[in-house]
């Protein structure tokens, strides 16, 4: 099965995810971003989008969270990025939730 994913760790590690089907849900994505809601940003990757824990930033102490790999990516597509927590890169085409929209 071909790479859909990848997930980029706040200390800069980075996993490769497939989604359990097809494409990934909503509902996946916030579990492994442990997010209760998700964000999609613009990224400098062709036909790529970052997906974030929208709430990142409402937790104590989030600027020890801060993930400078996911906001590099990030940068010049939505100013200068701060992305909190853990970000997920992904290709357009691996979204097909009708819950999901970018």
């Amino acid at each position: 099965m071909k790479l859909k994913a990848i997930l980029i760790k706040v200390r800069g590690e980075e996993e490769k995810l497939l989604p359990k089907e097809e494409t990934f849900t909503k509902e996946e994505l916030c579990v492994l971003l442990n997010a209760t809601n998700i964000q999609f940003i613009a990224t400098k990757l062709p036909n790529c989008i970052m997906i974030i824990n929208q709430n990142a930033k409402e937790q104590e102490m989030w600027h020890l969270q801060v993930n400078n790999k996911a906001s590099e990516l990030a940068k010049g597509t939505i100013g200068d990025a701060t992305i909190v927590g853990d970000a997920i890169i992904c290709n357009k085409m691996f979204i097909k939730d009708e819950n999901l929209t970018f």
